[in-house]
This record gives C-alpha cells, structure tokens and sequence, in this order.
C-alpha cells in the first residue's frame, strides 16, 4: 500500500504560486473560463485580457471545472 497523501486544487487556489507547484504531490487542475463564446483552460489568458473584455461587453465571465477526462488523468 502506498501511504502517500496528494492534494487536487483547481487553479483559483493560486497554488502555483506557492512552493506547492514544485511538489509532486500537489495537483493544479486548471478550471475552464467562458466569456461570451469564448472558451479557454485559466492561465492561457492574462488577467489584463481578461478584465479588457469585461470591460468592452460588461459582462463578467463563469468558470466550471475541467473536464472528467483531465481529473481522471
């Protein structure tokens, strides 16, 4: 039996910003953002980007976590 403990944090947790990114043990599961019709995985677009859009439309974007496929992965 392996006695290891591993945590699983979505990318709102801002762990890879802390040591936990280095650490084999810690999983950064990446949420996907949608803004309009727009889709992409957090991280591939620059916060500025992002509030410029919020900023054009008015419209505040919406997470949801990653697909089954990148959790089971």
């Amino acid at each position: 039996m392996h006695d290891e403990i591993h945590v699983v944090v979505d990318s709102l947790s801002a762990a890879d910003e802390t040591a936990l990114k280095d650490d084999s043990r810690c999983h950064i599961l990446r949420l996907i953002i949608r803004h309009g019709d727009l889709e992409w995985q957090d991280g591939e677009r620059s916060l500025a980007e992002l509030f410029g859009m919020v900023d054009t439309t008015g419209k505040l974007p919406i997470t949801s976590q990653p697909p089954i496929g990148v959790v089971v992965e």
